[in-house]
Formats: C-alpha cells, structure tokens, sequence
C-alpha cells in the first residue's frame, strides 16, 4: 500500500528538502541541517493540503507553496542545534499550525525508550487509512535515520521482509522495518494526524 504519491510531490521532488530552508536564505546551513523535523511536518500538511484539493491542477510554483509552510513551520517550531527531539513538540506544533489554517486535526503517538517494541500495527493502520506517519529515531547507527524524522508514504511485505516507504531528504526510499525496530537506538517514535 502506498499513499498518492501525487500529493507528495514537490515538482520532481518526492517530499522536501531541507536545504531549502537555507537555499532560499531563510536560515543558516548549520540550522538547516537541523530541519530534519520541519520539512517532515510540511510533507504531511502538504499532503493533508493537496488531498483535500484533489481536482487542483499543481502548478510549477509548487517548490515557493511548500517552502512557504517550511518557514511558517519553522518559526511554529523551532528546532534547536538538536533539531525536534519529540513526538509531544512536533504534535503541539503542527496542532497550532494546523489550527492557525482553519484545519482541526488530532493527533496519534507511540513512543517506545531502549526496547524492540513493534509498532508496525500502529504505522499500517495509520497509512491504511490514509495519513503519512512521521517517525523519528535517536542514537541509530544507520546515518538515514540518526537523531532524524523520516515521513513514510507506504509499507509493503516482499519476500517475508516489511519495508517503509518514506520521504527522506526528497528522495523515495525503501527501509527494512525489521532492520529500524531491531537496532539499537534511545528512542524511537511515531506520530501522526487526521481530522
């Protein structure tokens, strides 16, 4: 199963970047590479956006539209030199930004400290019905997820294995769900919203 990839889109970028933040002059490179959590906030209100405009024709404007909510989401924010380090800061801010659009949502979390805990119940159900699960990692030995937000899009099961599709860094990428439950990390987590 894999959310519309459409909605996701940013010109031929699969999610947001956050270098744009930086790009654009918005903030300094060392504070952008700290925006891990921002660019995986605006990913999912985007995607909330577009899905609620489906007949929308996008236009070639789309990168201005998204760096617009990374920067009001920034500001919401406020990422640290450690970046967004939990699942309650990023669910008060995209509560308050979300509000701030007219958009009520509710937001749902599991968290779990220094264990192997699945939660890939949680991650299905909530890609299933249609919202891209945020999750985040600390202290990972795999620099993709490193004290870092990864937006997932998808999941499926292929040869025994289940895979997480995401956005990370604009790009589409397939992770081994067994392989970021089982190593070893502080804490790992998973967030998302729906009206």
């Amino acid at each position: 199963m894999e959310l519309n990839k459409d909605y996701i889109m940013i010109n031929s970028s699969y999610g947001g970047k956050q270098d744009w933040l930086y790009e654009s002059g918005f903030i300094k490179k060392k504070e952008a590479d700290k925006s891990c959590g921002v660019t995986a906030c605006a990913n999912v209100f985007y995607y909330i956006k577009n899905e609620k405009n489906k007949d929308r024709i996008k236009k070639e404007d789309e990168k201005a539209n998204y760096l617009e909510i990374m920067k009001d989401l920034y500001i919401i924010l406020r990422p640290r030199f450690y970046g967004i380090p939990s699942l309650n800061k990023m669910k008060r801010g995209m509560l308050k930004y979300a509000k701030g659009k007219g958009l009520y949502l509710r937001a749902y979390k599991k968290g779990w400290f220094l264990n192997k805990v699945d939660q890939s119940d949680f991650i299905k159900n909530a890609l299933l019905e249609g919202h891209p699960v945020l999750i985040l990692t600390w202290n990972f030995k795999d620099p993709q997820f490193k004290n870092h937000w990864v937006t997932l899009t998808g999941w499926e099961e292929k040869d025994g294995e289940a895979l997480m599709i995401g956005s990370n860094w604009g790009i589409k990428k397939t992770y081994s769900y067994t392989k970021w439950m089982k190593g070893k990390s502080l804490f790992k987590g998973a967030l998302y919203f729906k009206e």
